[in-house]
């Protein structure tokens, strides 16, 4: 999915009329992130309002692995004895 466009399903507000919104997502190392997300509002005696948000410098950092124990030696009933 790269784009989400929509509007609430209740009213919101005495003051507002209507308001959409459209989401985007851009795709960085992998993983699916939002890029923009901009609303706009139409607001009894003032009009329409825009409102936009730019997500920018992601930094994905890479995943943390468990470090595993090193088995050593085999103890009784042969279950394996690990060292850390």
């Amino acid at each position: 999915m790269v784009r989400i466009e929509g509007h609430p399903a209740k009213k919101l507000f005495f003051w507002i009329e209507r308001a959409d919104f459209v989401r985007q997502y851009q795709k960085i190392e992998g993983f699916w992130l939002p890029e923009r997300d901009q609303t706009l509002v139409q607001v009894r005696l003032y009009g329409k309002k825009v409102l936009t948000i730019d997500h920018q410098n992601y930094v994905v950092n890479g995943a943390q692995h468990k470090e595993e124990p090193t088995p050593t030696h085999e103890g009784r009933g042969g279950a394996v004895v690990a060292a850390k």
